[in-house]
């Protein structure tokens, strides 16, 4: 039988938009609590560390056990009013948790190098749980600093940019901000991943081509608006990152040693993988029209894969909201708007960059909910059933695999802790 076909998507009146708010200052709203997610998952870390040796506990937690309460719980959908959204912007108290994660990402980082130092005797499961722990640490970071260097805030700018140094991707901000931004949908952008392009050979594309972009930027800068006569300069942000990146190495060497480098640069190149992941998944196969030469339509809505799932909402600092983003990239995270007609996205990040991460499990998932959109209609749920079914055994597989690493790790803290009384 032929499948009804669903209105056609439309961007939306804001004034007539569904879901503002009712109340004067909902909690939803004006609360700063939910937004200490990523702190907690940092304090929980150290805790775990010391106390279990144990890291597979909360990356389960992350991507297992976040996945099922995006499910069940209500999704976010609540909307600042028009002067809600006025008493929101310049509340610093938002800006707490930013900060207290750029620290916290640091000090996890280091305590981690500290524990492997002091524990060289443990085997390969507690090393490699505790250099992904690592990782994730810094993943979780890339999302503050996004935030950060997205204000006019000069010291947001500074302290966002150079959190990244350990990931060696300071030139992030440049490039996101003066390329991704204004390019986001089109062919010129690298960080737009391509409908049926893998997240695999997407890595190497938007890796060296958000370099290049950033490059040609200052270069750009340098000499087109600040007149210079060559951009080999000491103005050349790019020059100072690459300083900054040989300079990192030298002090986790002097911290911890060989074991301060491993970390460094294992924790670096898989949360710029993790990074790019969330990158992939946000723009996945949405494209923005040519309407002449070298020109396209503008940014909306309809160019962004949005996730009002609460939970990975609240721990991303509202990134999940990511069609309003782009169209209003200065907006602090606390005044994002979610749109229902804007393209969603079946569960939260957390579990979708771990689908791109296995490209045949994404494109079953994805690709028949792209083509949906792409027509303009909303995705048929009866057409997309068999994809969200495969996410789901995916999940219950992670699960079983990260359930089973904590498992392991919880017997063996056991038997080292009552060993001593049987002896």
């Amino acid at each position: 039988m032929e499948q009804e076909e669903a209105p056609l998507l439309k961007k939306p009146d804001p004034k007539s938009e569904t879901h503002y708010s009712s109340k004067s200052r909902p909690f939803g709203l004006y609360s700063t609590l939910p937004y200490y997610g990523a702190v907690l998952i940092y304090l929980v870390s150290i805790a775990s560390v010391e106390y279990l040796h144990n890291v597979w506990i909360i990356i389960w937690g992350l991507f297992c056990l976040l996945p099922i309460l995006d499910f069940v719980l209500p999704q976010d959908w609540l909307n600042p009013t028009k002067q809600q959204e006025k008493e929101l912007e310049d509340k610093i108290s938002f800006k707490v948790p930013l900060y207290l994660t750029v620290v916290l990402d640091w000090v996890l980082i280091g305590f981690i190098i500290h524990k492997l130092q002091a524990h060289p005797e443990m085997d390969l499961v507690y090393w490699i749980g505790m250099l992904f722990g690592a990782s994730i640490s810094s993943a979780i970071n890339f999302m503050s600093a996004h935030e950060l260097v997205h204000k006019h805030d000069l010291l947001g700018q500074v302290v966002g940019t150079s959190s990244l140094v350990k990931s060696f991707y300071m030139h992030f901000y440049i490039e996101h901000i003066y390329g991704h931004h204004r390019n986001v949908g089109t062919p010129k952008d690298p960080a737009t991943s391509r409908y049926n392009e893998s997240f695999w050979k997407f890595l190497p594309r938007t890796m060296i081509g958000s370099w290049k972009s950033a490059w040609n930027y200052e270069k750009r800068r340098l000499l087109e608006i600040e007149g210079l006569s060559t951009h080999w300069s000491y103005q050349n942000r790019m020059l100072w990152f690459l300083v900054s990146y040989f300079l990192i190495p030298i002090l986790f060497y002097f911290y911890g040693g060989i074991t301060g480098l491993i970390v460094l640069f294992i924790s670096g190149v898989v949360s710029i993988i993790y990074f790019e992941g969330i990158n992939y998944i946000e723009h996945y196969g949405l494209e923005r029209k040519q309407i002449g030469p070298d020109q396209w339509e503008k940014v909306d809505i309809r160019h962004s894969w949005n996730a009002p799932h609460r939970m990975t909402n609240y721990l991303l600092f509202k990134l999940q909201r990511h069609s309003d983003h782009h169209e209003n990239s200065y907006k602090p995270y606390q005044t994002l708007a979610s749109y229902d007609l804007s393209p969603q996205l079946p569960n939260g990040y957390a579990l979708c960059v771990m689908m791109a991460f296995y490209p045949p499990i994404w494109f079953k998932v994805m690709n028949p909910i792209v083509d949906y959109y792409k027509k303009g209609v909303k995705p048929d749920p009866e057409v997309t059933k068999a994809g969200l079914k495969a996410m789901w055994n995916y999940t219950y597989f992670m699960s079983a695999v990260f359930g089973t690493l904590a498992f392991v790790q919880i017997a063996q803290f056991t038997i080292s802790f009552t060993m001593p009384y049987y002896n």
